[in-house]
C-alpha cells in the first residue's frame, strides 16, 4: 500500500510541475490584460438621498447610478447602498468605462427596468465588474459587448434574457442566482469564458452558448427545473462541462439536460444528471470527437412520451466520440431500459485501460471478478457495443471529485501540447480521476 501511495504521489507531483510550466506564460499574459481597480477611488450612490447635495462621497452620495458612472474615471468603484434603483427616464444604465458596480448586498440592492426600456445594464466597455446586485424585470438584465466582464454574486431574475453577451471574450459569471428568465445565460461568439458555482433555476433554458463560443468552462453549477435545456452548446468547440448538477430540467415536451448541436472536441465529465424529464445528454448534427466520462446519468425520462428520450443519445453523424467510466442507472420508460441510443459510430470504452461504462440493465457475468463483464453490452441503435462493461457504478467520493475537476482540463492540454506524454496522461487520469 505504501509503495502504491508513493507512486501516486510521484506521478501527481510530475503532473503538477508540467501543468505549471505549460500555464505559466498564459497566466502572465492574462494578468497583463486585466486593469487594476483602485479601492481608494470609490463613488457612492444612495437612492435615499433625494434632497442633495450630491457629490458621490459617503456623506453626499449620488441618487442615481448613471450620475455616478458619468463622473467616474477608469478603474473606479461605484458603491451602491441598499435600495431600488431604476434606469433613467430616457435611457438604460450604460457602462462605458472600466469600473466595478458593487452593491451593499445582493438581496436588497435592486436595479430594475424603467418603463419602455430594453436593458437594466448595458455594458459598452472592457473590464467591467458587477457584484452584489439584484437585476430584474427587463428584456435584457445585462446586455453587452466587450472583454473581461466579471459578474459575480448577483441575483438575475424575471428578464427575457438574464445575461446576454455577444462578441465578447474572457467573461466570468460566478456565484449568481439566475431565476425565472427566458434564457438564464446567453453567450454568442464569446470564447474563453468561465461560468461557475451558479444556481440556475426555473428559466426556459438555463445556459445557452453558441456560434464559436469556444474554450470555455461550465463548472460546478446547480442547474434545475428549467423548462427546456439545462445547458445548450451550439457550433462551439473545446469547452469543458465539468462537475455540474443537472436536475429536473426539460419539464416541457422537449429538451435535454445537456444538448450539443454541431459541437466537437468538448469534454463532458463529473456531471450528475438525474430526474430530467426528457433525457440526459443529446449530441446531434455532427458532434464529433467529444469525450464523455465519469458522469452519473440516473433516473431520467419521466415524460409521458418518454419513448423518444434516453439517458444519452447520438444522432445525425455524431461520430468518433469517446464514452467511458459513466454510470447509466435506471433511465427507463415504462418497463424498458432507455439508458442509451447511438445511431452513429462511437467508442463506448477506453481501450488503453480496457474499461467501459456501468449499465443498470447489463445482465452479463464477471467470472474472473476483475470488475468487467465477460460479454459486451449492446447499445441500442446501430451495432455499437461497450466491450468492457463495468459491474459496479462509477460513483466517486466528493474529495476525489474536487481533485478531478481541476485536473481534467490540464491533462487534456498536456496531451495536446506534448504528444509523447499521452500514455503518461492516461495513467495519471486513471489514478487521480
Amino acid at each position: 500500500m505504501k509503495k502504491i501511495l508513493l507512486k501516486k504521489s510521484i506521478i501527481i507531483t510530475i503532473g503538477i510541475l508540467i501543468i505549471l510550466l505549460l500555464t505559466a506564460n498564459t497566466s502572465a499574459l492574462t494578468k497583463t490584460k486585466l486593469k487594476n481597480i483602485s479601492t481608494e477611488n470609490i463613488i457612492y450612490v444612495d437612492d435615499d438621498n433625494t434632497q442633495g447635495p450630491w457629490d458621490g462621497t459617503q456623506d453626499y452620495p449620488y441618487q442615481f447610478i448613471q450620475e455616478a458612472l458619468d463622473e467616474a474615471e477608469e478603474g473606479f468603484i461605484i458603491y451602491i447602498y441598499e435600495g431600488k434603483y431604476f434606469s433613467s427616464e430616457s435611457s438604460d444604465i450604460e457602462v462605458t468605462k472600466s469600473v466595478e458596480l458593487k452593491g451593499e448586498n445582493r438581496e436588497n440592492t435592486i436595479i430594475t427596468l424603467d418603463k419602455g426600456l430594453d436593458h437594466v445594464l448595458k455594458l459598452d466597455s472592457d473590464n467591467v465588474t458587477i457584484t452584489n446586485l439584484t437585476i430584474d424585470d427587463a428584456i435584457y438584465g445585462i446586455k453587452g459587448e466587450g472583454d473581461f466582464f466579471s459578474i459575480k454574486n448577483c441575483i438575475i431574475s424575471n428578464n427575457l434574457d438574464g445575461i446576454n453577451l455577444v462578441s465578447s471574450s474572457n467573461i466570468s459569471i460566478s456565484n449568481c442566482k439566475i431565476i425565472d428568465n427566458f434564457d438564464g445565460i446567453c453567450l454568442e461568439k464569446c470564447p474563453n469564458c468561465n461560468i461557475s458555482n451558479n444556481h440556475i433555476i426555473s428559466n426556459f433554458k438555463g445556459i445557452r452558448i453558441s456560434k464559436s463560443s469556444d474554450n470555455s468552462e461550465i463548472y460546478n453549477n446547480k442547474i434545475e427545473k428549467n423548462l427546456e435545456d439545462g445547458i445548450s452548446i451550439t457550433e462551439s468547440e473545446n469547452n469543458f462541462v465539468i462537475g455540474n448538477k443537472l436536475y429536473k430540467n426539460n419539464q416541457g415536451i422537449w429538451g435535454s439536460a445537456l444538448y450539443f448541436y454541431k459541437s466537437s472536441n468538448n469534454i463532458i465529465s463529473e456531471n450528475s444528471i438525474y430526474k430530467n424529464e426528457c433525457g440526459g445528454i443529446v449530441l446531434t448534427y455532427s458532434c464529433t470527437n467529444n469525450k464523455i466520462f465519469k458522469n452519473t446519468i440516473e433516473d431520467n425520462i419521466h415524460n409521458s412520451d418518454g419513448n423518444n428520450f434516453y439517458g444519452i443519445s447520438f444522432f445525425e453523424g455524431s461520430n468518433d466520440n469517446l464514452i467511458y467510466h459513466n454510470s447509466f442507472i435506471d433511465n427507463n420508460h415504462l418497463a424498458f431500459s432507455h439508458n442509451a441510443i447511438d445511431y452513429c459510430n462511437n467508442k463506448w470504452y477506453n481501450d488503453s485501460i480496457k474499461e467501459g461504462n456501468y449499465w443498470s440493465d447489463y445482465n452479463g457475468l464477471d467470472r474472473d471478478n476483475d470488475g468487467v463483464g465477460d460479454k459486451p453490452h449492446n447499445i441500442r441503435g446501430r451495432n455499437n457495443q461497450d466491450l468492457y462493461p463495468l459491474k459496479d457504478p462509477c460513483i466517486r467520493k466528493s474529495k476525489e471529485k474536487s481533485i478531478s475537476c481541476h485536473f481534467i482540463k490540464y491533462i487534456e492540454i498536456i496531451k495536446e501540447k506534448i504528444p509523447f506524454m499521452i500514455s503518461f496522461c492516461h495513467f495519471l487520469n486513471y489514478l487521480v480521476l
